[in-house]
């Protein structure tokens, strides 16, 4: 009996053009099949076409076939496919937030997925909420009483893959699934699918553009280009001797360069936080409001052309710290000082002072841009209202010059929000951060959504605009490398207060705290040994010129 689940064969799918084109591809039981490429290879398509979930305007081939337990998936009912979607096959959005119900709390849609299934369980509740602490869901009796809106990225992202695994499906489609996760919930996550995996011998397909993690939990890899499979091997032959150049550019650009040693000295402080505090409330009484959560004496300074990384797992306070800054939270305590002024929060000065210099790259692209606007209108929006002294043709100028720098096409320019990829609508919101040239700059997880050749393009493009312009940058992140190659200094944060903060070097090879050791641990094996080498190699150069 042949071990195959899942065979795909002549795949093509059109919509003006051929965008798919798979002659041949195979899944076997218990294995976990990655698929890796660039935005807008045709990855997720093939996802969608497994799970029959194409939009109308697509057309597949009538020589395709998608074969499951002996059906061909393209050729069956509707009501036969939707007791296949999601009980046999399940699907892990790449985009948390658009897949989630805004209406309906995190239980009720787990429930849902319970309910049309007729998964018995004896404690509905109770099975939900053993769920999300399977996925790693901090205080997961509030998070099954609470709506998308109110959870994070990285906790939305959490949510989603619980969805997918209530069922317990045979094969399970991972779009991206790590993608807005910090690095010990990624590892977690990872590890608990693999444990899924072997427990009920349970096939992945993997969808990702994060070469570390295949390296440390896929068997095999599908590197896909313009649709098109170019190389299917085993994962160990794959990282030793890739056969394809396109396949080596991607591994090159997983592993971190090495950086020339910055010696400059930031003395200037644009940015001066002191004895921050921000309280979060619940609006869950009519007569009172109760704190849920508190970023606590939070204390750093910015100077211009200099990079601070705050990192810390999801709902650890970072990017509340960051709307601070924005104006976009009201501190209940401390200071914040731009260029020597202080902020005062909803007063016209000080806001108008954070809108001239500050920025930001916010870590979902697709709740951040308006649906109704083209990228021109999404572009401009900013210099019409800054910048009123530009003509038409030099404001369409300097758009064309932006999505140039950030790898697009200016003859898009024209198009709306939802016909792009992830990575290039992440693309478009940094070109619109750029667009004012602020001051400071805070990055979001501004390359979570980018695959690795992307990736190495904006950070590139960041040091060069920061090299030229002495932008300060803010990174938000939970990714190791991209604080090595790129913060000149780092804030541990942990439960809304500061466990650790030095610089690179200090953080990364001699951490103080537990929490920053684990976080390091958790780091995937190829970035790790990439992060020591580098800074080791820079810490003996030091010495030897001392």
């Amino acid at each position: 009996m042949s071990n195959t689940v899942l065979d795909i064969k002549n795949l093509t799918i059109n919509f003006t053009k051929t965008v798919v084109a798979i002659d041949s591809l195979t899944l076997t039981k218990g294995e976990t099949l990655a698929i890796v490429g660039e935005s807008g290879s045709g990855k997720s398509l093939t996802a969608l076409a497994v799970m029959q979930l194409l939009p109308k305007s697509c057309k597949v081939s009538k020589k395709a076939k998608i074969c499951y337990a002996g059906k061909d998936l393209l050729n069956i009912s509707e009501k036969e496919m939707r007791y296949i979607r999601g009980r046999r096959i399940g699907l892990i959005f790449q985009e948390a937030l658009s897949a989630l119900n805004p209406v309906l709390t995190i239980g009720q849609q787990i429930l849902e997925v319970l309910t049309t299934h007729k998964i018995a369980t004896k404690n509905p509740k109770q099975h939900i909420i053993e769920l999300l602490k399977e996925v790693n869901l901090p205080n997961p009796e509030k998070c099954y009483a609470s709506y998308p809106h109110q959870l994070s990225g990285g906790m939305n992202q959490r949510a989603i893959i619980a969805l997918a695994i209530a069922s317990k499906p045979q094969v399970l489609i991972a779009d991206e699934p790590t993608t807005a996760l910090d690095v010990t919930v990624q590892t977690k996550i990872m590890e608990l699918l693999n444990s899924l995996k072997a427990k009920h011998n349970m096939s992945v397909i993997f969808i990702t553009h994060n070469l570390s993690l295949v390296q440390d939990f896929a068997d095999k890899v599908a590197v896909m280009k313009d649709g098109e499979i170019i190389e299917y091997q085993n994962t160990k032959k794959f990282f030793k001797s890739p056969k394809n150049e396109y396949s080596k550019v991607l591994l090159d650009a997983t592993i971190i360069k090495k950086q020339q040693t910055n010696t400059k000295e930031y003395e200037d402080n644009i940015l001066q936080v002191s004895q921050l505090g921000i309280n979060h409330y619940n609006n869950n009484h009519w007569f009172r409001k109760t704190i849920s959560f508190s970023v606590k004496d939070i204390n750093f300074s910015l100077s211009s052309g200099e990079t601070l990384a705050i990192i810390g797992e999801s709902g650890s306070g970072k990017t509340t710290v960051a709307k601070a800054l924005l104006q976009l939270n009201e501190p209940n305590k401390g200071t914040i000082k731009l260029f020597g002024k202080k902020l005062n929060f909803g007063k016209k000065k000080s806001t108008r002072l954070t809108q001239d210099s500050i920025q930001m790259i916010f870590q979902n692209p697709d709740t951040s841009m308006n649906p109704r606007f083209t990228i021109a209108d999404i572009m401009t929006e900013g210099l019409r209202a800054k910048k009123s002294f530009y003509s038409e043709k030099e404001m369409q100028q300097a758009i064309d010059n932006l999505l140039q720098q950030v790898g697009l096409d200016p003859d898009m320019k024209s198009r709306y929000p939802h016909e792009f990829s992830g990575g290039q609508k992440q693309r478009i919101c940094i070109a619109r951060a750029l667009s004012l040239q602020p001051k400071i700059i805070i990055c979001d997880e501004p390359t979570s959504a980018l695959d690795v050749s992307i990736q190495a393009q904006i950070i590139s493009l960041l040091k060069s605009l920061q090299k030229q312009h002495s932008y300060a940058y803010i990174l938000i992140t939970h990714d190791f490398s991209l604080v090595s190659s790129f913060a000149d200094k780092v804030i541990v944060m942990k439960d809304g207060e500061i466990a650790e903060a030095g610089s690179v070097k200090k953080i990364l090879l001699k951490p103080q705290q537990e929490y920053t050791k684990s976080l390091l641990r958790s780091v995937p094996n190829m970035q790790n040994s990439a992060i020591l080498t580098h800074h080791i190699q820079e810490q003996e150069l030091s010495y030897e010129s001392t």
